[in-house]
């Protein structure tokens, strides 16, 4: 192998002692020039290499900023439902009867309240829902919005789904005209199932 080696190195020297010194000089600049390009080369395929790998590094960023607002966003929502569930287990043996009448009294119109009739239930997973239908008579407005105000901000897990007012002329002791107002609610209570 080693005299293979040799007669190679005595050819390639029989070749550039026979050229003249012009095609030295080529032949020396055709090396620059491939020396050049291969360093080019070499130099853009890591620059290549380099922005790929940067482009997956930028990408994975953004993966990691959406996974920490969904974690964020699943944390917010992990507190909302366990406020909601102990919302929903404090009144849980209190039934809308009683909850309605005691709010009724706190306003003074426990006398105007008529009715409360259950209308449907319906069942999920996790819920039960359970639809009544509330009337109420000879209100005036502003009882109305205290009876109103009472019932949403107390923390009973209800939601009133329709209200129809209805005005009316009322004579009162003095022979004096009053408007007065007949309501009618549908509203739905919600009780767990099951614990979450």
């Amino acid at each position: 192998m080693s005299g293979t080696k040799q007669k190679i190195q005595n050819r390639t020297q029989e070749i550039l002692s026979s050229l003249t010194s012009r095609d030295k000089m080529l032949l020396l600049t055709l090396g620059v020039v491939l020396l050049i390009l291969g360093v080019n080369w070499g130099v853009q395929t890591t620059k290549g290499t380099l922005d790929d790998l940067n482009k997956e590094i930028s990408s994975a960023e953004q993966n990691l900023d959406q996974i920490k607002i969904i974690k964020s966003d699943q944390e917010e929502l992990s507190g909302r439902l366990e406020s909601l569930e102990s919302q929903l287990q404090a009144y849980e043996k209190t039934d809308l009867s009683a909850y309605l009448e005691k709010s009724a009294q706190k306003v003074g119109i426990n006398k105007k309240l008529d009715a409360v009739t259950p209308k449907t239930t319906v069942k999920n997973d996790l819920l039960e829902e359970r639809s009544f239908n509330i009337n109420l008579r000879d209100l005036t407005l502003e009882e109305l919005i205290k009876f109103l105000y009472e019932i949403e901000t107390s923390g009973y897990p209800l939601q009133i789904q329709n209200c129809n007012i209805r005005t009316r002329k009322s004579r009162s002791g003095d022979g004096i005209e009053d408007k007065v107002l007949r309501v009618t609610m549908d509203i739905s209570t919600y009780k767990l199932l099951e614990s979450l």
